[in-house]
């Protein structure tokens, strides 16, 4: 076993037995939160995704922006087929908040992403602060679409 893979499990293993109840709690909300959103996603609720975000999220993008996001990466990736948690950290915002961060590796209808889902603990429940997806598939659409655009 090469000394990556035996730092990673290390690694692995200490956050595991760093994680108190309380921060296992709000990952296994956090894990049920993303599944909501991909249910809502889905259903094309995108504004009340929005509405029932952080302030954090809704400070830095309009509903519009956030909806367009959403819909940029539906209808370029398609409904979510699988996901799987890869990694979780405390992590802080520009503002010094903290938040937790889930990783998950996701398998849409049309392609393969990695989704971050930045969430904010309010009183153990979790708000999303911050959501990024990276696609190469999905790049390759929005290039795809430009070239033809500009023709």
């Amino acid at each position: 076993m090469n000394w990556i893979k035996i730092l990673a499990i290390t690694l692995s293993c200490s956050l595991i037995l760093a994680c108190s109840n309380d921060d296992k709690e709000f990952l296994e909300k956090g894990s049920q939160f993303v599944d909501q959103f991909h249910s809502e996603v889905k259903q094309g609720k995108y504004a009340a995704i929005y509405q029932a975000a952080s302030s954090g999220l809704k400070a830095n993008g309009s509903e519009q922006e956030f909806v367009d996001l959403l819909t940029v990466v539906n209808r370029g990736l398609g409904a979510v087929q699988e996901t799987r948690l890869v990694s979780q950290a405390s992590v802080k915002a520009d503002t010094g908040q903290a938040l937790t961060l889930l990783l998950y590796n996701t398998r849409f209808a049309k392609g393969e992403g990695t989704e971050s889902f930045y969430l904010e603990n309010a009183n153990g429940k979790p708000l999303l602060f911050r959501y990024d997806v990276n696609s190469d598939t999905l790049v390759k659409k929005m290039i795809e679409q430009g070239a033809r655009a500009s023709q």
